[in-house]
């Protein structure tokens, strides 16, 4: 077995859906483990990134998925077009569940061809890089269990990343990030250089697949490092447009792209101001951006408040993304008069707020955050989550844990 794979906190929603849905998509950006999971779930498959598969698919869509033993997958499909109406005009004379399994780097909705055949006809999962709990093969952390039990302590504390020293594992995360194909390299020239030419990949190979743009790739990475640099904060589109040098309207253009290509995440902000904040989706690449504009976070000293939110966003967002059937409501609440929550969920009508501080014990900030988001939302619990070792129930709706109690 290779030494980054990993079973993949994707793979019993994929054996679900397969069991309904004649269509599924595995959408994610590039290094995720797409192929890997598609070479796992398939009794066949086809890679349109290989050229005769690709001119098969392009030149004779219908023959390509005809007589295949099922489910049968084809990797990074969004390379033909053609291929979307022979699949539409196949499952509608074939409906029986589990029929393919396509996987692609950019959303399927993003391009026009592809969005009007598929509709209604696919169900799309999305294949996030690891968080740090599947890169290590722990268990995933059940959210509704936090949100809905009377006893919320006793789960936090059997947590297993509580019981160990985990600062160390953390910011590891941090620096290397969860793109399977490059985090698990030892050598760091290695490393840096696979996530460069994977970053040159995308901007310059998939973005313009959905966007049509004309700024070159050094104007595009620059971009990229500015979405990077404001993490954690209140997007502010003018700012990053300027430090690119590109115009707003193309900044808008662009952030969309981004978005479409899986390499950002836009969250609403609630709360008695406007906006909403961007995240990557792949810590260690925003640590590699920073880098790129002189900023080096080589120890735990430099490791600033915005950086630990931008890694509590990446395991809190997964933790989501794989709740199997869960609607939810994913934002940060911020208020003029200084209260923060760096992240709350809600879900089944009820809220569960997040606060993180960098001290060893909860902060008078944080309890005052807390409250007033309280006021607002009485069917609610908050974590408050700090560096330290701590573990406690403050209130019925108060909860301070160490950050490892909800990883």
């Amino acid at each position: 077995m290779m030494a980054h794979l990993r079973f993949r906190f994707l793979e019993p929603i994929l054996a679900q859906v397969l069991t309904a849905s004649p269509i599924v998509g595995i959408l994610g950006q590039r290094q995720t483990g797409k192929t890997t999971l598609l070479e796992k779930s398939t009794s066949e498959y086809v890679t349109l990134d290989q050229p005769e598969d690709l001119e098969n698919a392009l030149k004779s869509p219908r023959l390509l998925i005809s007589d295949r033993k099922t489910p049968f997958g084809i990797d990074e499909c969004q390379e033909s077009p053609p291929l979307f109406p022979a699949l539409k005009e196949w499952v509608r004379t074939h409906k029986s569940p589990g029929q393919f399994i396509l996987s692609g780097s950019v959303r399927f909705t993003s391009i026009e061809e592809i969005r009007e055949s598929l509709t209604g006809r696919v169900v799309d999962l999305e294949l996030l890089p690891f968080c740090l709990t599947e890169a290590h093969s722990l268990p995933l952390f059940n959210l509704k269990k936090l949100i809905h039990s009377e006893k919320p302590l006793g789960i936090l504390a059997k947590n297993p990343l509580i019981l160990s020293p985990n600062l160390d594992r953390f910011e590891e995360f941090l620096q290397k990030g969860g793109l399977p194909g490059i985090c698990f390299l030892r050598s760091n020239v290695l490393r840096v250089r696979k996530i460069r030419s994977h970053i040159k990949t995308i901007l310059d190979r998939d973005l313009r697949q959905v966007t049509k743009t004309s700024l070159d790739y050094l104007t595009l990475k620059t971009f990229l490092e500015e979405i990077a640099l404001q993490q954690g904060d209140i997007f502010d589109l003018a700012k990053a447009t300027r430090g690119a040098r590109i115009s707003p309207n193309s900044g808008k253009k662009i952030l969309s792209g981004l978005e479409s290509v899986f390499l950002v995440r836009s969250i609403r902000k609630e709360g008695d101001t406007k906006g909403k904040l961007i995240y990557l989706e792949d810590q260690g690449m925003a640590t590699f951006l920073l880098r790129e504009r002189g900023i080096d976070l080589s120890s735990r000293q430099r490791f600033r408040a915005s950086d630990w939110n931008r890694f509590l966003f990446q395991q809190l967002f997964a933790q989501l993304n794989y709740q199997m059937g869960a609607a939810y409501d994913f934002f940060s609440y911020r208020t003029r008069g200084g209260a923060l929550l760096d992240f709350v969920i809600q879900m089944d009508g009820r809220y569960l707020g997040y606060s993180l501080g960098l001290g060893n014990q909860a902060s008078h900030h944080q309890m005052a955050s807390a409250e007033s988001f309280l006021k607002k939302h009485q069917n609610a619990r908050v974590v408050l989550l700090h560096l330290g070792s701590a573990l406690r129930q403050i209130s019925d709706q108060i909860i301070e844990a160490p950050l490892g109690a909800v990883i």
